[in-house]
């Protein structure tokens, strides 16, 4: 990206991960960009129940679910989570995932093993909306994915995360030290029933995932990224031109490299009359031949 100064856009929260300061301008964390389900989606009765019931009997409410990683052996890891949920003495919805996946990771062809019987504490689901889901309980335990991470601390809930692979580990590290959640390191009966203790108990972690909760509600990453699209329509012309052998020479003393040739100055909210027409200038630009081609390209850098 250096050479080039693609412009390189983070969806997650500056309030999870801070900008590190080597980070130029043509590199922003916008926030998170979600994709809202729950304004008119309708729970199941069974799944109001519970939750009706679980507040009658002043349990806490948690969410599990790992999405749908494969395991070595799914049973033993249903009845650990079953286990863990009893033992910390809350109320669980399970999102099946891996527990729909009851067969051996080494041998697919092996019989699958009986699924554990879910006891009264626990009510599966295939699936919800984050967006509606975490707002009616606790705290939730998941596989840490960006997504996932980012939709349970907006709710501000206190998040467990069990990593499996891949940003999983680092945004486990972000929830812990920033105390707003538990890194499950090493998965058992034992270390995830604590981690469902703690975090469904400990009032400062609570606090902390509250006050994170309203910051990354207040940031509004989708609007941020349009507008950092918007500022850099110019420069992806410019990039575009050039890649085509269309540039003109530059003067002689110019660096047409430098950032002052294409960024704004400043954080200014750009006029929306300026805003249109610049967006129709570039969508007409991009509009024929090989600069459609290498248009596609810089704009797909942008969005990555």
């Amino acid at each position: 990206m250096q050479p080039n100064k693609v412009p390189f856009l983070y969806n997650f929260s500056p309030s999870v991960v801070a900008p590190p300061l080597d980070f130029s301008d043509w590199i922003r964390v916008t926030g998170y960009w979600f994709l809202d389900e729950g304004g008119e989606w309708e729970p199941p009765q069974e799944l109001q129940d519970f939750i009706t019931k679980a507040r009658a009997d002043k349990k806490k409410l948690v969410y599990v679910g790992f999405g749908s990683i494969i395991v070595n052996d799914p049973a033993k890891m249903t009845q650990e989570v079953i286990d863990a949920v009893q033992k910390a003495d809350v109320r669980c919805i399970l999102s099946k995932g891996w527990s729909d996946r009851i067969s051996s990771k080494e041998d697919p062809a092996k019989p699958r093993a009986p699924e554990p019987e879910m006891p009264p504490e626990i009510h599966v689901i295939k699936s919800a909306p984050h967006d509606w889901l975490f707002r009616q309980i606790d705290a939730a335990a998941h596989h840490g994915g960006s997504g996932t991470t980012g939709a349970s601390l907006r709710a501000g809930i206190p998040t467990i995360i069990r990593p499996f692979f891949g940003d999983q580990y680092f945004f486990a590290s972000r929830v812990e030290d920033l105390g707003v959640g538990v890194w499950v390191k090493k998965w058992g009966t034992n270390s995830f029933g604590r981690a469902l203790w703690e975090v469904t108990r400990n009032e400062r972690m609570i606090v902390k995932a509250r006050v994170l909760g309203e910051q990354i509600r207040s940031e509004g990453g989708v609007e941020n990224a349009i507008q950092c699209i918007y500022r850099d329509l110019e420069y992806a012309k410019s990039l575009i031109k050039r890649k085509a052998g269309k540039n003109e020479q530059p003067d002689s003393g110019e660096d047409d490299d430098t950032e002052e040739s294409w960024t704004f100055v400043g954080r200014d909210e750009p006029d929306p009359d300026i805003v249109t027409k610049k967006l129709s200038e570039g969508l007409a630009g991009l509009g024929t031949g090989s600069e459609r081609s290498l248009g596609s390209q810089v704009q797909s850098s942008v969005a990555t």
